[in-house]
């Protein structure tokens, strides 16, 4: 495993609304231990602010811990952040569309991303997925009703594509239909295993509506054009319907904590995706500048060597002594330094001799 992808899931284990409001309360008792601890020694002055610093930031540290978590588990808080990724790609409304407008969406292929697993052959293949990857397998076979022509095809890792593929047959799908791809380990890896076997293709995507933003981002930075059919929606279409400000809203819920989480969890992968993009994008400049620089050196050194090589340049003969024969060459302008020769077919003709009485004054 590379390094980006363990320090991906390295970081995102700690950065969660429970898990960040877990640690906030924890090092707020912590720093109010340090505050309350009386050591042998009467403290100095350095020692008695510090103390009494980290009390009023343990208590404000352990206060924000429980507000957080109090907000993250509100439906007025949850349900705009569900919505904000759930509006982006609506699902296929079929039931809605021409048969002019199905046949033009009509795919080669159904690609479904696996959504989780409880992988386990003692239970019934529909119990060995996450709520997740039970709606997207779903969401594929009534697709796969709609379009019997095309494939379906599973990606994830392997015990998710065996779960999601039982589930499918047991749910009506012929097997010679189901293709598999199992070395996919993330969002970021499905377009690039996927291209050898989507090709030029059109094909449906089937995911969760809050998962489909970054999904579709990845696809189509690899180049291939998904179209869109979210599934698994918890907001959508009915977000604003309501008053947000109800009194039952404002009562905790672990399922509106789940929604946030969800939502946590999209933000962090779309930030993480233009992070690793632009880290991407450093890089090949980074290594394309010794190329550049070698390049211009080799092609410096070429041009030394052919100045050293080449014959040198043609110029005007310079006159022989005792009036020899010029060599023939390629006639060129003359130098400045270079002296012409004499002109030897024309004769000069003598001035007239001038009397000194004749003479100018300045000669």
């Amino acid at each position: 495993m590379d390094f980006w992808f363990l320090l991906k899931k390295g970081v995102s284990v700690y950065i969660h609304p429970l898990t960040i409001a877990m640690e906030l309360i924890v090092l707020g008792i912590v720093l109010v231990g340090f505050s309350r601890r009386r050591g042998r020694k009467k403290p100095g002055g350095f020692l008695r602010w510090l103390r009494r610093a980290s009390g009023d930031l343990g208590v404000a540290a352990v206060i924000s811990g429980v507000f957080f978590l109090f907000l993250a588990s509100i439906k007025p808080i949850a349900d705009p952040l569900v919505y904000s990724l759930e509006k982006r790609y609506p699902p296929l409304r079929l039931d809605q569309m021409t048969d002019r407008e199905i046949a033009a969406v009509a795919p080669e292929h159904i690609v479904v991303l696996a959504g989780g697993e409880r992988f386990d052959p003692g239970k019934p293949p529909t119990s060995q997925l996450s709520y997740a990857g039970l709606a997207r397998v779903n969401e594929g076979v009534r697709l796969a009703r709609l379009f019997p022509e095309a494939d379906v095809v599973f990606t994830g890792q392997p015990d998710e594509v065996r779960a999601m593929t039982e589930s499918a047959i047991d749910l009506g799908v012929s097997k010679d239909r189901i293709v598999t791809e199992s070395e996919s380990r993330d969002t970021k890896d499905h377009p690039r295993f996927l291209r050898p076997i989507v090709g030029d293709g059109r094909f449906l995507l089937v995911t969760s509506g809050t998962h489909m933003p970054r999904a579709m981002a990845l696809f189509e930075a690899e180049g291939l054009e998904p179209i869109a059919a979210s599934c698994d929606l918890w907001v959508w279409p009915r977000f604003g319907d309501e008053s947000p400000y109800q009194p039952e809203y404002f009562i905790p819920k672990i399922e509106h904590l789940w929604m946030t989480h969800i939502a946590f969890h999209e933000y962090l992968g779309l930030a993480w995706a233009k992070v690793f993009e632009a880290a991407e994008e450093r890089g090949a400049v980074v290594q394309s500048e010794p190329a550049t620089a070698s390049e211009t050196q080799s092609a410096s050194e070429q041009k030394r060597e052919g100045v050293k090589d080449s014959p040198a340049p043609a110029s005007v003969p310079l006159p022989l002594p005792g009036g020899g024969e010029e060599t023939e060459s390629t006639p060129s302008p003359p130098r400045k330094s270079e002296a012409s020769p004499p002109a030897e077919e024309e004769e000069v003709e003598p001035s007239p001799e001038i009397s000194p009485g004749e003479r100018p004054a300045f000669l």
